[in-house]
C-alpha cells in the first residue's frame, strides 16, 4: 500500500499538485523513500513560491532563467520591437486627486495593459511611474515581434477607450520601435536589475513623446513599419527629426 500511495503521489506531482505529502509507516527503505519524497515536495513548492513571488516584480521568464542558471544572467543581443507607453496628462491627475486613489486607478490601468501586451507575447520589463517599457521578441522568442507589437498598442487603446479607472478616463501614447538590444542584469554588487539597453529603447520612448506634438496615439517608426504584413493600413507622418539621433527617420501612425 505504501508504495501504491507512493506511485499516486508521483502521479500528482507530474500534474501539477506540489502540496502533496505520503505518510511515512515505517523506517525502512520504503519509510526513507517517502521521507525523501517529501522533502523534494516541499523544495518544489518553495521553487514555485519563489518564481510566483519573483514574477510579480520581474518578467517571469527572467525568473526561470535565473533559477536554471542559478542566479546568473548572462548579457543578450537581440534584434527586438521596443513598445514604449505613457499616460496622457499624469502629473495634472496626480494633482486633482488623492495618492491612494492614484496609486489605485494606476494598478487598474496597469492591469488592463499587462492584458493586452502579453496577448501579444510583449513582456513588461519596467514599469516607470505611469510609463511602461515592453519588449517583444525578448527574453520570449516571436518571429511576428513587429506585428504582435502593434496590435498590442491597439488593443490596448481599444480597451480604455470605453472605461474609467477610479473614476477617470485615461489616454495614452505610445511609441514602437525595432532594433537591437541589449539586455541582462545591471546594477551593484548587493542588487541587480533586469533591463534592456540601446539605441532602439531610445527611439521607442523619443516616438512616444512626439505623439503629443502630432497629436497621435501611436507612432512608430519605418523600421518596424516595414515589417509588417499591414502596412497599407499605416498612414505616413513624414520625416521628423529625433532628439539624438543625426538623421530624421520615417515615421506612421496607425488608426485605432
Amino acid at each position: 500500500l505504501p508504495l501504491q500511495q507512493l506511485s499516486q503521489a508521483v502521479a500528482k506531482i507530474r500534474e501539477g499538485d506540489l502540496s502533496v505529502q505520503v505518510p511515512v509507516v515505517s523506517d525502512d527503505e520504503l519509510g526513507i523513500l517517502a521521507g525523501e519524497f517529501n522533502e523534494m515536495a516541499l523544495g518544489l513548492q518553495d521553487r514555485e513560491f519563489i518564481k510566483d513571488t519573483f514574477g510579480r516584480y520581474v518578467p517571469n521568464e527572467v525568473v526561470t532563467q535565473l533559477l536554471k542558471n542559478r542566479g546568473v544572467l548572462e548579457p543578450q543581443l537581440q534584434t527586438a520591437t521596443i513598445l514604449f507607453a505613457d499616460i496622457v496628462n499624469f502629473t495634472q491627475i496626480c494633482e486633482s486627486k488623492e495618492p491612494g486613489t492614484v496609486l489605485k486607478m494606476l494598478n487598474e490601468f496597469f492591469t488592463v495593459a499587462v492584458e493586452s501586451f502579453t496577448r501579444y507575447g510583449g513582456v513588461v520589463n519596467q514599469f516607470q511611474g505611469d510609463a511602461m517599457l515592453v519588449t517583444f521578441n525578448l527574453p520570449i522568442s516571436d518571429d511576428l515581434h513587429p506585428e504582435h507589437a502593434v496590435q498590442a498598442a491597439i488593443e490596448l487603446q481599444r480597451n480604455i477607450s470605453n472605461r474609467q479607472f477610479q473614476g477617470v478616463s485615461l489616454e495614452t501614447r505610445v511609441g514602437i520601435h525595432t532594433g537591437e538590444v541589449i539586455s541582462g542584469a545591471a546594477g551593484s554588487d548587493q542588487r541587480l536589475s533586469y533591463t534592456v539597453h540601446g539605441d532602439a529603447v531610445n527611439l521607442a520612448s523619443r516616438l512616444e513623446e512626439m505623439n503629443k506634438k502630432y497629436e497621435t496615439k501611436i507612432l512608430l517608426s519605418g523600421d518596424t513599419a516595414a515589417l509588417l504584413s499591414y502596412s497599407s493600413e499605416l498612414e505616413v507622418v513624414g520625416e521628423v527629426d529625433v532628439r539624438g539621433r543625426d538623421n530624421s527617420i520615417q515615421v506612421y501612425t496607425i488608426d485605432v
